[in-house]
């Protein structure tokens, strides 16, 4: 008897073939092997759709393996036994239902389910597995895991002091290091103390501590990353019932850990990186007709659709010496690798880091908030260390052998600066590169200038060409074409161009055996006329140390991360040496401020305007720029993805220059309070669209007073239907027509976003005539009365003790006032989004009425 079976279900008949040898070895009549079933024995298989029982028979009655009942027999367990395993695989049930069907992993022609269209949906795509594995529970386990800590104790060894090692010195060491065999380890150093906690099921935990406060231990702790680390004895760790050494032995997978720096292998490919990590965490069980290998891949092509990687496909990763991705987009594989491992408890250290304000806000409320927090927080006390004591292999930012200062910046730190006087401006610049064949703009016909003694802020999403651009400038980049022109007061580049600029790269690359005033005189030594003596630049030396305020640790080794210079002071050196280099021309520095807290970027933020007053004229890219770090800037460019223009113009103090622009062309006063950066791109959005408006209506009429008629005709309706107005029961009030012009006005998208931005997440007070006066019951005071409104409604008492004329006021925030206008502020950049489909709408259907309208046809040629 011969039988075919489909891949998929290869366990199953395995044991269908069990079953039917056993039968077929009874019928040869092998009584020695298995026995005859006795009168008494019962063999029963059963599930909810078929029952099979044999009737007890002696060793005579048995059929032969050819007889036709021994056939029927032996198909009859086949299928049993198929449709009994298949139960328990999940594989069955979804056959018969036909839901595989539905499956995305097996190729859907559905856009929305393929990751490699433009229409995909994620949402749709997660409802679409869960809707399969709901069907089967028991097969897809929903993984959860929850951890608590008492009495935590973390603690390091390191010295007070160290020496900088020579050859002399390693002989030296061989005494120390005989007696670190035998238990002496140096100096004990504690770095958590009697930490208490617990991160339940779905909960998430911000960790909040300054550099040096024990954040990244803390996380390494919980992940089970304890290389150098030491942990106390009595400390208590337990993961829902899974002891500490258990669950970093046997279940190491369900815990991990992200650093703050992406570390990859540079010349493997986003795609390569991302397909092998999808491998190494293939599951077990995974959905009906689905293989290893076509679940890898899949899932691939998922997560690189979702943090959008899928432009980067062929494209290496890189790291600080080999060209790749930009630093946003390598943060972003970090992301993709921890959600391709489905770990139910995550550790993120600094998991923003890099990334653009847009892309940093879609993680948080997109990824982590998943877990329905309820938003604890654990805030750190920074230690009482000993300055320049080093702990041991603790990489966390700032944990350094010497620790960040918290006075201010001197206003009046003067340095001898070179003046600069000429005006670098560039024009048309285009940047085209191909991978794998196919070729790939990045930089598209891009405008500007700086001029001497100002701060340029260079702004974009990640992967928008920020770095590039940079690189293109500085005369950086080694494949591809550039073309435009670049000019220095009116003259080409020649070859001392480089020479007379200076470049900080994101990364801050060091020779970590020098010290801090070495690396400024190696640099000033190499990079300065060789016609300059020595003594002076030494002396240019001491006043660029001066300027950045680095006195207290110029002699200190640079070191490695976490065993020397911390994130601040590996940043100002950075600055520094090229500044001792004294670039006549210009200064270009690569998102000074990622990776670093908020006090440290203010910090870089003010050291750059104090080197612009000076006369050094700087362009820098900078990520998610606060409202009080964007009016540090005298300029804006602003790029977006593909390289291309949005604007690029001057800021002004307090941003007054960009927002008295605007609003001369009629845009909304801009709040007191607001990001103007934030509001800048939601006017500038708006105008894009009215002017794309008015094309679409005047590329098919002939008149422009028709078309102004209609123009107004069409802004009227939007403007009455945009819905904001329509009281406390919302626009589902509307008769049924304006419902769908609530929902096709543009306006109600635009005002949303504007008021949401402008009004949100502020404090609010009542007026006196606003303030409600009541008398509270006998007995009660004021709080008491209130005290279960209040609880499920915002207000305020300004009495709360009182027992007569209560004064309370309705709202404590704006967002009480947004909520009764039905505006929210988490979805700002959604409507950004829906107003650009409307922009894009406006282009197509412009071209389309002038074709239809102007373009002269086959039939009217013919006719004339």
């Amino acid at each position: 008897m011969s039988l075919r079976w489909p891949a998929r279900t290869y366990v199953t008949m395995m044991t269908a073939r069990r079953i039917v040898a056993a039968l077929r070895r009874t019928g040869m009549g092998s009584e020695s092997l298995i026995p005859p079933p006795s009168p008494k024995a019962t063999v029963m298989f059963q599930n909810e759709k078929s029952t099979f029982q044999p009737q007890a028979v002696s060793s005579n009655d048995w059929p032969s393996s050819n007889h036709p009942s021994a056939r029927e027999a032996e198909a009859e367990v086949v299928s049993l036994a198929r449709t009994l395993t298949g139960q328990s695989h999940g594989s069955q049930r979804h056959e018969e239902d036909g839901e595989h069907a539905d499956n995305p992993f097996l190729g859907i022609e559905d856009p929305a389910l393929d990751p490699l269209s433009d229409k995909f949906d994620p949402v749709r795509w997660t409802k679409s597995i869960l809707q399969i594995q709901s069907n089967d529970p028991d097969g897809y386990p929903h993984h959860t895991a929850a951890v608590s800590f008492s009495d935590l104790n973390v603690y390091g060894y390191g010295k007070s002091t160290d020496h900088q090692k020579t050859v002399g010195n390693y002989l030296l060491d061989i005494p120390g290091m005989v007696r670190n065999l035998f238990g002496s380890k140096g100096q004990r150093i504690d770095i958590l103390q009697n930490f208490e906690g617990v991160v339940r099921e779905s909960e998430m935990l911000v960790v909040l501590g300054r550099p040096g406060s024990g954040c990244s231990t803390l996380l390494k702790t919980i992940a089970g990353e304890t290389h150098g680390l030491n942990i106390t004895e009595h400390s208590h760790i337990n993961y829902q019932g899974i002891s500490f050494p258990r669950m970093h032995k046997q279940f190491r997978g369900e815990v991990v850990y992200n650093a703050e720096n992406d570390v990859h292998f540079p010349n493997m490919t986003v795609g390569q990186t991302l397909s092998f990590a999808a491998r190494a965490r293939t599951p077990r069980t995974r959905l009906p007709g689905v293989s290893r290998e076509r679940w890898a891949e899949h899932m691939k092509d998922v997560v690189m659709a979702i943090f959008g990687l899928t432009h980067t496909v062929n494209t290496k990763v890189g790291n600080d010496f080999i060209r790749g991705i930009s630093g946003g987009e390598r943060k972003r594989v970090s992301i993709a690798e921890v959600a391709l491992s489905g770990s139910p408890l995550q550790c993120w250290d600094n998991s923003t880091r890099g990334l653009d304000s847009a892309t940093a806000l879609e993680f948080v409320k997109s990824y982590i908030s998943s877990s329905k927090s309820k938003g604890e927080v654990l805030v750190f006390r920074k230690g009482h260390v000993p300055q320049m004591e080093k702990i041991s292999d603790d990489k966390e930012s700032g944990s350094n052998s010497t620790r960040s200062r918290d006075e201010p910046i001197k206003p009046n730190s003067v340095a001898a600066i070179q003046r600069q006087v000429a005006t670098f401006h560039w024009e048309d610049v285009v940047y085209d590169i191909k991978i794998k064949g196919k070729p790939r703009r990045l930089l598209d016909h891009v405008d500007g200038w700086v001029k001497p003694g100002t701060l340029t802020a260079l702004m974009g999403a990640s992967g928008a060409g920020k770095t590039t651009l940079l690189d293109t400038l500085a005369n950086r980049v080694t494949v591809g074409v550039v073309s435009g022109k670049m000019l220095i007061d009116g003259h080409e580049r020649d070859s001392s161009f480089q020479r007379n600029t200076g470049y900080a790269q994101q990364q801050d690359l060091h020779l970590p055996t020098s010290t801090v005033r070495e690396a400024l005189m190696f640099s000033a030594r190499l990079r300065q006329s060789r016609t300059i003596p020595d003594s002076e630049k030494a002396a240019y030396v001491e006043e660029v140390i001066h300027l950045l305020e680095m006195e207290k640790y110029a002699d200190a080794v640079v070191g490695v991360t976490g065993e020397g210079l911390n994130v601040e002071q590996r940043k100002r050196l950075t600055i520094g040496v090229e500044l001792v280099a004294k670039p006549g021309l210009l200064l270009f520095l690569d998102e000074p401020t990622s990776g670093l807290d908020s006090q440290t970027a203010w910090s870089i933020c003010t050291l750059l305007r104090k080197l612009a007053n000076n006369g050094q004229a700087i362009l820098c890219t900078i990520h998610q720029p606060s409202a009080i770090l964007f009016q540090s800037f005298d300029r804006l460019l602003l790029l977006q993805h593909g390289g291309q223009t949005v604007y690029y113009g001057d800021i002004g103090e307090n941003s007054s220059t960009l927002i008295n622009y605007f609003e001369s062309q009629g845009a909304e006063t801009c709040p007191p309070k607001a990001n103007p950066a934030e509001w800048m791109l939601k006017i500038w959005q708006f105008m894009l669209y009215t002017s794309t408006f008015a094309h679409m209506l005047i590329a098919g009429i002939d008149s422009d007073l028709a078309a102004g008629n209609i123009a107004g005709l069409l802004y009227c309706l939007t403007f009455l239907s945009c819905g904001v107005l329509a009281g406390p029961s919302g626009p589902n009030s509307f008769p049924h027509f304006w419902i769908f012009m609530y929902r096709v006005s543009p306006f109600t998208y635009l005002v949303d976003s504007m008021l949401s931005v402008g009004v949100a997440n502020a404090p609010a007070t009542c007026s006196d005539i606003e303030v409600r006066h009541f008398e509270p019951p006998n007995g009660q005071t004021c709080g008491q009365y209130l005290q279960a409104y209040m609880r499920a409604n915002d207000g305020s008492l300004a009495n709360p003790n009182a027992t007569s004329d209560c004064q309370f006021c309705e709202i404590t925030t704006t967002n009480t006032f947004l909520s009764k206008v039905h505006s929210t502020f988490d979805l700002r950049w959604r409507n950004f989004g829906f107003l650009w489909a409307y922009i894009i709408f406006n282009i197509v259907a412009a071209m389309f009425f002038y074709w239809l309208a102007r373009v002269p046809k086959g039939n009217r040629v013919k006719k004339q």
